[in-house]
């Protein structure tokens, strides 16, 4: 069982503060309880650090986020989701990220009375004959194509040791099968140029400015 399921910042209720630790220093309950699962419509990701320090033998995962009328910018939301979404919760221990939604039409559907009718899919399909041919992938998909691309279910984040280029963000692994995996965010104006090496090869790539990347390879 994952608790909360929730905001970082609680919504400012102060009845909500804490809500993971409570129950989690509670021994009885706790007993029932995985980890914990967060939202991003408020606050900041970095709440998890606090969670995962408080209680490293519980489960973080990042259980919604959407895009829609009300943020959409392919560009921005590429960029800040990959960077706040995706490397913000695996970075802080994570174990994984879904969101909401995967697939809509381009009238918002399916959806139900009350719920949400602005929002976008990762995938959007035309109404008009829901045919594959009618896709559009918006930025969601591609933050999660780069990630499911790469990382294999238990995966493990690696250390890095080295000199840094200036707005490059990464996060290597190491998956199951023995293959290693790199997801990078370059958030800066000029091609980022990086080398990864292991004790048997040695790695290059270029990431574009303002563009995610994911890398893959096997020793």
């Amino acid at each position: 069982m994952l608790v909360f399921d929730h905001n970082y910042n609680y919504d400012n209720i102060a009845g909500q503060k804490d809500y993971p630790l409570q129950i989690f220093k509670d021994p009885e309950a706790s007993a029932y309880v995985a980890g914990s699962a967060w939202h991003n419509y408020g606050g900041s990701v970095s709440v998890l650090d606090g969670i995962h320090s408080a209680y490293p033998d519980k489960e973080i995962y990042f259980t919604e986020a959407s895009i829609g009328q009300w943020n959409y910018s392919f560009a921005s939301c590429l960029i800040n989701d990959f960077r706040d979404i995706f490397l913000g919760t695996l970075g802080r221990y994570g174990k994984g990220v879904t969101l909401w939604n995967l697939m809509l039409d381009d009238q918002g559907r399916p959806n139900r009375p009350g719920s949400c009718t602005t929002c976008f899919g990762a995938v959007e399909i035309s109404s008009s004959n829901y045919s594959l041919k009618g896709i559009t992938r918006n930025s969601h998909y591609y933050n999660v194509a780069h990630c499911s691309k790469v990382l294999r279910p238990g995966a493990v984040r690696l250390g890095t040791e080295g000199s840094g280029t200036q707005g490059l963000t990464f996060q290597w692994y190491r998956n199951p099968d023995g293959s290693y995996a790199v997801l990078l965010l370059n958030e800066g104006t000029a091609d980022a140029l990086v080398n990864f090496v292991t004790d048997k090869r040695s790695v290059s790539c270029k990431v574009p400015p303002r563009a995610i990347q994911s890398v893959i390879w096997t020793d």
